[in-house]
């Protein structure tokens, strides 16, 4: 598995800096936090308001999820009449043809 990174983070990830929060130890939000450079001066932050009891409404999971791979089985399913134009859709939207 890939060790987290702060370079990860999507640009205006709104991070959490807040160390008595029950929810940190397993929050992505809190752990991008804590990789930041240490010379960030300003960045989007997740406010207390988010917070409410052992609730986030803000909070990510940090834990690691395993994406699907592949359009195998997305082109046998479609219509033989629409598999031009959606082919070309997602060339268009992807940019490549691999």
């Amino acid at each position: 598995m890939k060790q987290l990174s702060y370079s990860d983070a999507p640009q205006g990830w709104a991070v959490c800096l807040q160390d008595d929060c029950s929810l940190r130890e397993n929050c992505l939000r809190y752990a991008t936090a804590r990789l930041m450079p240490a010379d960030t001066l300003q960045h989007n932050t997740v406010l207390p308001a988010a917070r409410q009891g052992n609730q986030c409404r803000l909070f990510a999971s940090a834990e690691p999820v395993q994406m699907a791979y592949g359009m195998k089985e997305l082109l046998p399913r479609a219509a033989h009449g629409e598999i031009r134009s959606l082919r070309q859709e997602i060339y268009d939207l992807f940019g490549s043809r691999s």
